[in-house]
């Protein structure tokens, strides 16, 4: 008769994306690892804007998408790359500008649009929470950008400094990990800890 396997070790397991307002148990996580082993996949989290932003498609009248890839390095996390996306729609009826986030971007923060000009800036953000061995990391991104918007089209770039917040405007992502508990397990408060970006491609998609 074989030998039974060996257990998986829990830097084995694969890495599993939380909830940062949920509270987990050690056996909530290992059998998220353990389904996660099991499809040998990890899907990538989807901004839920993406039904707001096919609403949006049929009101607005002139938009920019830009799509960015962070390659980053962090203590825990090791050398990971990250994909975001965002979009800008301007209206003519209102001359205002909105700002969705449809990949990895939960938010805008200081967005300011300038109605006489067209040219628009502000910091995209994303946050997460992962499972990774028997750490718990929360994962904080900020990235600025510019755009302006021409009479028959808009343009918009991103910030592709990698001095890692060496210049205010550069793209900034932080880890803050806690050991994982046999129970009460939850997403630890952002840090200011940074991770190292290596690099930064961004595109229209």
């Amino acid at each position: 008769m074989p030998a039974p396997a060996e257990p998986t070790s829990p830097t084995d397991l694969p890495v599993v994306q939380l909830e940062l307002s949920r509270s987990y148990t050690s056996d909530e996580i290992r059998n998220l690892q353990d389904a996660a082993l099991k499809n040998e996949t990890v899907a990538e989290v989807e901004a839920p804007a993406k039904r707001e932003e096919q609403k949006m498609q049929k009101r607005e009248i002139l938009h920019a998408t830009l799509n960015a890839k962070i390659n980053f390095y962090c203590p825990n996390l090791r050398n990971t790359r990250r994909e975001f996306e965002w979009v800008s729609y301007w209206y003519s009826q209102s001359n205002r500008m909105d700002m969705v986030g449809t990949k990895n971007v939960d938010g805008f923060r200081n967005f300011s649009f300038n109605p006489a000009s067209g040219t628009f800036a502000g910091y995209w953000y994303h946050s997460f929470c992962q499972a990774q061995g028997d750490k718990i990391c929360t994962y904080n991104v900020q990235s600025y950008f510019t755009g302006k918007k021409y009479t028959h089209f808009t343009v918009m770039e991103m910030v592709t400094d990698t001095s890692n917040g060496a210049n205010i405007l550069a793209p900034v992502i932080t880890e803050n990990c806690v050991d994982l508990r046999a129970s009460g397990n939850s997403c630890p408060s952002v840090s200011a800890t940074h991770c190292t970006i290596t690099s930064i491609s961004v595109t229209v998609p």
